[in-house]
């Protein structure tokens, strides 16, 4: 019985959508992150930052995906020897939310390049990356949550060849709707 009800509350049954009928195509989120770096990186656990600007298809659904092009920086202290590093991301998301009136929770699947730098050395790196955010809606129009994230990288930063790596996020974001 209760499979039933999830899949129910899942598929949007007996639920409407949050807020008035309008069409929010598109979407804005920035999120501060706290990221734990991969230890093979020798970079310090710190604060980040990242952008994304998303469009949404069936807004008026309480089950919308969304596909974006983001943006995530960083500027790291490497472990040894003691320097600043920075790191920026860019990335193409998918994604879907499910509402629960003014809840909702989306998952995110995103790829794209990562960029180490610092003085001698840098590096480009492919990266996979899942996502999970809680929000809440008091308007149509904003959502503020929290954002975990996995971060799945194939990078030689640091080293002489190139291996996988494996970075964390956890922050709060804020997302605007037009």
């Amino acid at each position: 019985m209760h499979f039933i009800a999830l899949l129910a509350v899942l598929s949007g049954e007996g639920l409407e959508p949050c807020g008035e009928d309008i069409d929010r195509l598109i979407g804005i989120r920035a999120s501060v992150v706290y990221t734990g770096w991969d230890k093979d990186l020798d970079l310090e656990s710190g604060p980040g930052y990242e952008i994304d600007f998303r469009g949404v298809f069936n807004p008026r659904s309480t089950t919308r995906y969304f596909a974006g092009l983001g943006f995530a920086g960083w500027n790291a202290e490497n472990e040894n020897p003691s320097v600043d590093v920075d790191i920026w991301m860019y990335r193409l998301t998918g994604g879907i939310e499910v509402d629960f009136r003014t809840l909702d929770v989306g998952f995110a699947i995103s790829t794209g390049a990562m960029y180490f730098h610092r003085t001698g050395e840098s590096d480009d790196a492919p990266f996979l990356e899942f996502e999970l955010s809680l929000g809440y809606k008091p308007t149509p129009y904003l959502r503020i949550g929290l954002v975990a994230i996995a971060n799945h990288a194939y990078s030689a930063f640091n080293h002489k060849h190139n291996h996988l790596v494996h970075n964390y996020s956890v922050g709060p974001g804020v997302e605007f709707r037009f």
